[in-house]
């Protein structure tokens, strides 16, 4: 299983269960993710299991985090590990994604962009 899926405060948790992402897996993960998601179209994705990364599996993560835009919906990684996230700074990916160092920060993360995102609903 690649994904183990949880749900709290209305926000779905995805800790990734590969060390690698490649294209072996990249399809069906960013499937899993995005079915994942559609409950509550608030993710935060773990990385804390990934050491590896390559240009599919960055593909496949593009994919899921333009199906939460196209949904509207939010998502927030951590446990990103170094390596990994030098390819997100290479590939620009750090500016597109809110990524945080530990899921507390990642579940705080994504409350203030539901909050956010309610003022701004308010507003209109």
């Amino acid at each position: 299983m690649l994904l183990d899926v949880s749900t709290e405060d209305g926000v779905t948790i995805a800790r990734i269960n590969a060390p690698r992402i490649e294209a072996r897996i990249a399809d069906q993960l960013a499937d899993d993710l995005i079915e994942a998601f559609r409950p509550t179209r608030a993710a935060i994705i773990d990385f804390s299991q990934v050491g590896f990364i390559d240009s599919v599996g960055m593909k496949a993560l593009m994919t899921v985090l333009l199906h939460c835009r196209k949904s509207e919906g939010f998502c927030v990684l951590h446990g990103v590990s170094e390596d990994i996230m030098s390819v997100f700074v290479i590939t620009r990916l750090h500016k597109l994604l809110p990524i945080v160092q530990n899921e507390a920060e990642a579940m705080k993360q994504m409350r203030e962009l539901m909050r956010e995102n309610n003022e701004r609903a308010q507003s209109l």
